[in-house]
C-alpha cells in the first residue's frame, strides 16, 4: 500500500499488527491532548510502553508524521476490529475539553483526508454520529474513539465538525450534490425546513446540532402534539420561523432526517431543546434548577455544542424498544368513559412512544 506524499516526517512504531486484515474503509480521527510537535508525538506513540500508535499524526504546525504503515493496523481505537479496517489519525489539541485543534492542524488534516481517501478508493466520507452504524460503511464510513472505549476522544471540537469535515472532504473529492431543495415533505419541502434549522442551530457550527433540531421538527410533527402540519410545528415553536438564509450542509442535515431517517439521538424522541444563555450552568451544562420545568415533563437526553455560550441541551423521551403511536389510546377514549381519563394513561405509560414513519 501507498503512503501520504503529505508527509515530511517517518518514525515506524513497534507498536502495530502487520498487515492488517481488513480493506481500508473507515477513517478513525483523534485528538492527541496536547499542542505538540510530530517528534514529541512520535516519541509516545513508537514507545513500547505506550502500546498505543496511529497510522499518522499531526503535529501543531500541520506538518504530518507517518507511523505505522497504512498495510498495517495501528493500536488506536481501543478496538481490533475498527483498527483493522482504519486509517487513524492523531491531532495535536489542546489539553482541555474541547481539546480545540488550531487552524494548521485542522487544515493539515483535511488535505490529508481527502489523500488518504483518493488512494484508498474512499470516493466519499460519509458521517452519521450513529454508533450502531459501526462497520456499515455505505452509511457511515467515520468512527471515534469514544464508541469503544470510556475517553472523551476525539474531544468535543472535532466530534461537532465530523459533519463539516466529511463535507469539505467530499467536495474537493468531487461528490457530486444532491439536489434536495424541492422535496416535499408534508405541506413543507426542504428549503422551508432547513431556514428554521439553520436560525435555530446554525451559530452552533455542528452537524450533529443541525441534526438535533431537524430531529426535534419531526418528531414534534410526528407527536401530533405540536400542530397538525410541519408548517404549523415550526411557526408556533421556533423563534427561527421567517429565517431567510440556510446552507447546503443543513438542506442535507434535513433530507437525512425527514427522508433518509437520520437521527441526532437515534434511540430518543427530541420534543424541546434550550439554549445554553438561560438553562446551562455557565459552562454548558445542565441546570436542573432551571431546567426543572422541562425536567418535570421530559428527560434529558443529551447537549450539542460550540464553546459554553452557543448549544443546546435537548429534552424529550428515551426510547430502546419498539416506538408505539399514543394515539391508539386517544382513539380509544371511550374504553376509558373519557378522553381524560385517556390522556392520563398515556401521561404514566412512560414507555409508550410515537413511531417514527421514516426508519
Amino acid at each position: 500500500m501507498s503512503k501520504s506524499k503529505l508527509v515530511s516526517y517517518e518514525r515506524i512504531s513497534p507498536n502495530r499488527t502487520s498487515p492488517r486484515n481488513h480493506k481500508i474503509d473507515t477513517i478513525s480521527i483523534h485528538c492527541y491532548v496536547g499542542q505538540a510537535s510530530v517528534e514529541d508525538m512520535a516519541e509516545w506513540l513508537c514507545n513500547p510502553g505506550a502500546q498505543a500508535s496511529a497510522n499518522y499524526a499531526i503535529g501543531k504546525d500541520g506538518r504530518i508524521a507517518l507511523l505505522v504503515p497504512e498495510g498495517d493496523r495501528a493500536w488506536c481505537t481501543s478496538s481490533k476490529s475498527n483498527d483493522h479496517r482504519a486509517i487513524t489519525i492523531e491531532c495535536a489539541s489542546d489539553s482541555v475539553q474541547p481539546y480545540e485543534v488550531n487552524n494548521s492542524v485542522y487544515q493539515a488534516l483535511l488535505n490529508l483526508l481527502t489523500d488518504i481517501c483518493q488512494r484508498n478508493d474512499i470516493q466519499e466520507l460519509r458521517w452519521r454520529g450513529d454508533k450502531n452504524l459501526i462497520g456499515q460503511v455505505d452509511r457511515q464510513n467515520m468512527t471515534v474513539h469514544r464508541w469503544f472505549a470510556n475517553k472523551a476522544c476525539p474531544g468535543d471540537y472535532l466530534y461537532n465538525r465530523h459533519g463539516e469535515i466529511a463535507a469539505e472532504v467530499n467536495r474537493r473529492l468531487g461528490v457530486p450534490d444532491i439536489n434536495i431543495k424541492g422535496v416535499k415533505i408534508d405541506d413543507s419541502n426542504v428549503e422551508a425546513i432547513s431556514k428554521i434549522v439553520y436560525g435555530e442551530a446554525g451559530v452552533i457550527r455542528s452537524y450533529n446540532a443541525l441534526l438535533g433540531v431537524a430531529q426535534c421538527i419531526y418528531d414534534m410533527w410526528q407527536s401530533g402534539q405540536y400542530g397538525k402540519t410541519v408548517t404549523e410545528v415550526m411557526e408556533h415553536n421556533f423563534a427561527a420561523f421567517g429565517s431567510k438564509e440556510t446552507t447546503d450542509e443543513v438542506r442535507q442535515a434535513v433530507y437525512d432526517v425527514f427522508c433518509k431517517g437520520v437521527r441526532r439521538f437515534p434511540d430518543a424522541q427530541v420534543l424541546q431543546f434550550r439554549s445554553f444563555t438561560k438553562y446551562s450552568d455557565g459552562a454548558g451544562n445542565l441546570d436542573k434548577q432551571k431546567c426543572a420545568d422541562l425536567l418535570s415533563k421530559y428527560e434529558y437526553l443529551g447537549k450539542d455544542a460550540r464553546d459554553n455560550r452557543w448549544g443546546h441541551l435537548y429534552f424529550g423521551h428515551k426510547t430502546n424498544s419498539a416506538q408505539q403511536d399514543c394515539s391508539e389510546f386517544i382513539v380509544q377514549a371511550g374504553s376509558f368513559r373519557s378522553r381524560e381519563n385517556a390522556e392520563k394513561l398515556v401521561k404514566e405509560l412512560k414507555k409508550a412512544r410515537f413511531e417514527a414513519i421514516i426508519k
